[in-house]
Formats: C-alpha cells, sequence, structure tokens
C-alpha cells in the first residue's frame, strides 16, 4: 500500500494499525513523508528508525504508535534526538487499561437485554397467581431461564477473562 506524498512520519508496531490510518489517509487526503511498521520480525529496530526521520529532510513531524518500547534507554536517546530537532506525537494503546471496564460493560449490557430481564411485572404477578395452588410448577420455566441466565453470565465473564489474557499476556490491572 502506497502512501500519499506529506510531511508527517508514520512509524506503527502494528500492522493492522498502520493498515488502518493508512486507508483513513486516503480517505481523507493526507499523506506521509514515510510510513513504517515495526512487527516482531524487523530487522531494524525503533531507535534507528527515530534517528533516520530524525534527520529526514523530507519528513516535518514524527508520529508513534508504540505498544513496546524493547531497550528503553536506546528508545529514549533517539526519542530526545528526534524531539529536539522536530515534534514528535507518541500514541499508546489504551485497550489493556480499560479492558476489565470494557468487559464489565459487555457483561451489564448481556445481562440487561438476556431472556430473564424481558419478564414483564406482569407475567410474574400472573405466574404469583399460581402460588396459590401450593405449587410451584408454575415458575419451573423462570428458574430454568434464570440458571440459563446465570450460566451465560459465568460463562461470558470466563471468556472475555480469558480474552484479556490471551491479548494482553496477562490480566490487566
Amino acid at each position: 500500500m502506497l502512501a500519499r506524498s506529506g510531511r508527517v512520519a508514520l512509524l506503527a508496531q502494528s500492522r493492522s494499525i498502520m493498515a488502518a490510518v493508512m486507508d483513513w489517509a486516503e480517505d481523507v487526503h493526507i499523506g506521509f513523508s514515510t510510513a513504517v511498521s515495526l512487527g516482531d520480525e524487523a530487522v531494524v529496530g525503533l531507535a534507528q528508525v527515530l534517528d533516520y526521520l530524525a534527520s529526514d529532510p523530507r519528513t516535518d513531524s514524527i508520529v508513534l504508535y508504540l505498544e513496546d518500547v524493547g531497550p528503553a534507554r536506546e528508545f529514549m536517546s533517539a526519542l530526545r534526538a528526534a524531539a529536539s530537532v522536530k515534534p514528535v506525537i507518541v500514541l499508546k494503546p489504551a485497550l489493556m487499561r480499560i479492558w476489565p471496564a470494557l468487559s464489565s460493560q459487555i457483561v451489564i449490557v448481556m445481562l440487561g437485554s438476556a431472556v430473564c430481564s424481558q419478564i414483564a411485572a406482569e407475567d410474574l404477578t400472573f405466574a404469583a397467581n399460581f402460588i396459590q395452588s401450593r405449587s410451584f410448577r408454575a415458575f419451573e420455566v423462570y428458574f430454568a431461564a434464570t440458571g440459563i441466565y446465570l450460566a451465560l453470565a459465568v460463562l461470558l465473564r470466563m471468556a472475555l477473562r480469558l480474552a484479556g489474557r490471551r491479548l494482553f499476556g496477562r490480566p490487566a490491572p
């Protein structure tokens, strides 16, 4: 994917983020002097690319999307050198920080829209009239729906916890 010509350098550690930004930039007619995606298999490091961009005459500013900086001392040295010559914007993904709240909201949405929450007060009142017969048989459907509802909530929480561990390598704080 070729970028339009521009004066901003884009450096990302995620190919999917790079592709999304490039698609967006094409739609809004924004160009880049350089667009580099550094993955796990990259031969050059983040610090080397920053050093290059700091001295690149086609680049007026640098945007970094970082998931991990690697060797911190080398990165900070290159970042200071680049920032002393050109504006540098560093973007860090926040999903890891918001994952616990996001997963809780997903469970709340599921609980709020589940089958059991759709049982109207009139239905419960109608079912309560059957209690007079001294039989809980009328409530069997409600007990079963409540059990399914509880099982879905527990399974969803477990799935979201597992997804968080797989996404971030460790439980989010």
